[in-house]
């Protein structure tokens, strides 16, 4: 779009964000962002040519930290804040808001560094 060689485009909010030119947000009845209105999201369906249907719902991002990551620790640290009570409270995050349904899950993969459990997140965005 910066190159003129497009008008317009449909990007996730956190690419417009992103990429820094004006944007129009959907409402949410139609945006994929609002766990309330996913029975409404479900109405929409798409068959591709192969015959596998697909079934509108939520967009919830996940957030997880990588095995053997250099920095594992600090990651739990960031995923644990963005869970806490204020990290729900920030403004979005890089333009992902923690929904307040937002929940942790134990992972069933090995545990990380002498960890019993590591924590994983869904509901953001």
């Amino acid at each position: 779009m910066k190159s003129g060689g497009i008008d317009a485009s449909f990007m996730y909010r956190t690419q417009a964000l992103a990429a820094g030119p004006a944007f129009l947000e959907l409402p949410k009845r139609i945006n994929l962002s609002d766990p309330a209105q996913n029975k409404s999201y479900a109405r929409a369906t798409f068959t591709k040519q192969g015959g596998k249907t697909y079934t509108g719902a939520v967009i919830a991002y996940s957030i997880a930290p990588v095995e053997g990551a250099a920095h594992a620790e600090q990651a739990l640290r960031i995923i644990e804040f963005l869970l806490s009570p204020r990290g729900g409270e920030a403004d979005p995050i890089a333009g992902l808001p923690v929904h307040p349904g937002a929940h942790r899950r134990r992972s069933r993969r090995r545990p990380a560094r002498g960890r019993e459990s590591t924590p994983t997140a869904t509901g953001l965005g």
